[in-house]
């Protein structure tokens, strides 16, 4: 299938070369663009690294490799088909490496070389500069001689961009997330002009933080408007085995935990994972607050914790095609016993017993430099749903408390039925 503007570009292009104006290979590159109505910023240099903070939306990035001007106050130029001094070389090949690493580290958008000098130096350079810092660098950045590009800029860059998995996955969900964005936008001014303003005074009256209130109105609203993902993968073989099983383990805990360093350091959420401070990996115990989100707004200057306790098991993790069911067969054996295994990287067992919470008021501390959550405890990410929802109705199994119904006692008789 050929793959079009649109499949490809959703937004505005970047396209660096020096030679802009002068050399055809890159002026048709840019004619391509400008055809399909695809806004272009054109430039002569890299820019500064400071820059960057405004590329985070761009969909395009292309850059040529022999930029000969390597700095704002040089006027060198170079004839095309003359040799760059080697001396020049390294100086441009390291200004080069070095904006290169800043977009990878900075932005999630492939980077795109088109280039006439050899694709090969082109390369073993980029090795060199980056897969010490950024080991999977190649599946972001892709070298292309100028001349490839020329025939059809789209489909050369759309059959690359479709071999990588994640790029599809970032493009598709570009394209749904600024649609559902806009769409909410539009709604509430239609609602009312001045709707933030109506929302300060509902976070006044409840006493609520309106940075908070204002993220969670917006990202639920934008969230619930984006359907299943448009997007096109290959298929991987269900049973096939792992090249690298510590990769797996780590993409399925990172997709029930974020990281405490992704999370508002002010902010206490259901799910939230604790470790006593002072303690260190691999982690012994980690207690899961399930308090629920109504009564985490600081109304009062306390928190009311409520949490579990996970316990590092030391035997080796089973294999199982059906953990949820046995470990709730395990729970009707084992005084509500749960074993789970994506609270950290290594994906170990944690043995929690629902029915051996602790409840205890938490009062947080805060210095102009510093806001402690839970004084004498750090946190190390925070559980997400279902995840952590799945631990809140376990819970309420055996505990009642507002906010948490009881389940139904035969909820999960068809897993458990069918692991036996």
């Amino acid at each position: 299938m050929t793959a079009t503007a649109m499949d490809v570009v959703r937004g505005a292009a970047v396209v660096i070369d020096d030679r802009i104006g002068q050399e055809s290979d890159i002026d048709d590159l840019l004619k391509q663009l400008d055809d399909e109505a695809i806004p272009t910023v054109k430039l002569k240099r890299l820019p500064p690294p400071e820059s960057l903070v405004h590329w985070k939306q761009f969909a395009l990035i292309v850059m040529d490799w022999a930029l000969t001007d390597v700095d704002d106050e040089s006027e060198i130029e170079i004839p095309a088909g003359v040799p760059v001094p080697s001396t020049l070389s390294r100086e441009i090949i390291d200004r080069n490496i070095a904006f290169i690493a800043a977009l990878l580290e900075q932005t999630a958008l492939p980077v795109f070389i088109a280039t006439n000098e050899s694709l090969d130096e082109v390369r073993t350079s980029l090795r060199e500069g980056l897969e010490t810092d950024f080991p999977v660098y190649n599946e972001r950045v892709h070298v292309f001689s100028k001349s490839e590009l020329k025939p059809d800029l789209f489909e050369t860059i759309g059959s690359w961009v479709s071999s990588r998995p994640a790029l599809t996955v970032l493009n598709a969900w570009r394209t749904a997330y600024v649609d559902a964005e806009i769409n909410v936008f539009h709604q509430f001014s239609r609602a009312q002009h001045d709707w933030v303003a109506s929302i300060q005074r509902a976070a006044a009256a409840d006493d609520a933080e309106l940075p908070v209130m204002m993220r969670d109105l917006i990202a639920a609203n934008v969230l619930n408007r984006i359907g299943p993902l448009k997007v096109i993968l290959g298929d991987v073989a269900p049973d096939g085995a792992l090249d690298d099983a510590s990769s797996l383990r780590r993409v399925l805990h990172y997709s029930a935990v974020v990281p405490d360093s992704s999370l508002a350091t002010s902010e206490a959420s259901t799910g939230d994972l604790f470790v006593v401070d002072g303690a260190s990996e691999p982690f012994e115990r980690i207690r899961i607050l399930l308090t629920p989100e109504c009564d985490l707004t600081l109304r009062d200057k306390t928190w009311r914790f409520t949490t579990l306790t996970a316990v590092r098991n030391p035997r080796a993790s089973k294999q199982s095609k059906n953990r949820a069911a046995e470990a709730w067969k395990l729970s009707r054996s084992r005084d509500l016993f749960l074993t789970v295994n994506l609270l950290t990287e290594d994906c170990a067992e944690y043995d929690i017993a629902v029915n051996e919470w602790t409840s205890e008021a938490v009062t947080p501390t805060k210095t102009p430099d510093e806001f402690v959550i839970w004084p004498g405890h750090k946190r190390i990410g925070r559980l997400l749903p279902p995840y952590s929802s799945f631990l809140q109705q376990s819970f309420a199994s055996v505990a009642i408390r507002k906010g948490m119904p009881r389940l139904p006692a035969d909820l999960y008789a068809a897993a458990v039925a069918e692991a036996e």
